[in-house]
């Protein structure tokens, strides 16, 4: 995302702590009331980065926590702008299943933060940063309410625990990127 070093901190109710010391060390038990990516404002896009935001035609945020692993790169000077005023098809795939986190503490994040912790939560946050969002088969009920957020809603069997099953869901991906 850059060349520059940015430095994830995690604000919680025990005081700033580095990520590592938050995650490895305490174990994701402190609090978090919120992030911080310092070095960002000083920090540019890396030079293919870059050219692949302007160039692309679909964006597509995977299934990762969005607050440890997408906000860093949204940080980083003029990225968050570059991807809201992009022009092509924008595509998150949730990382809450049935209200659970998959993997990590995404669902524990988003809760302490005081959002939904459901793919309608998800929806929440990338409001501003996509078009459409890739749901589970079984949040497909939360379809009405991501809609009502300003988002298409998909829904697909998004689990992936064999190499055939993330094989099939870049394939649903693209076909409904293509379809948007």
């Amino acid at each position: 995302m850059s060349d520059q070093p940015l430095r994830s901190v995690v604000e919680t109710d025990e005081g700033d702590l580095a990520f590592q010391t938050y995650f490895v060390e305490r174990r994701c038990r402190p609090v978090v009331r919120g992030m911080r990516f310092d070095g960002a404002g000083d920090a540019a896009p890396a030079p293919d980065f870059a050219r692949a935001l302007r160039e692309a035609s679909t964006l597509i945020f995977c299934p990762s926590n969005p607050w440890l692993s997408v906000d860093p790169i949204l940080a980083v000077s003029g990225v968050r702008e570059a991807v809201r005023s992009f022009r092509g098809r924008r595509l998150a795939v949730s990382p809450i299943v049935g209200g659970k986190a998959l993997k990590g503490p995404a669902a524990k994040i988003m809760a302490e933060l005081g959002y939904e912790v459901s793919v309608v939560g998800i929806a929440d946050y990338y409001r501003d940063l996509c078009d459409t969002l890739l749901l589970d088969e079984s949040d497909r009920g939360c379809a009405a309410s991501i809609q009502e957020r300003g988002l298409s809603a998909y829904s697909t069997r998004t689990v992936m625990r064999t190499l055939d099953e993330k094989i099939a869901l870049a394939r649903e991906i693209l076909r409904i990127a293509d379809a948007c």
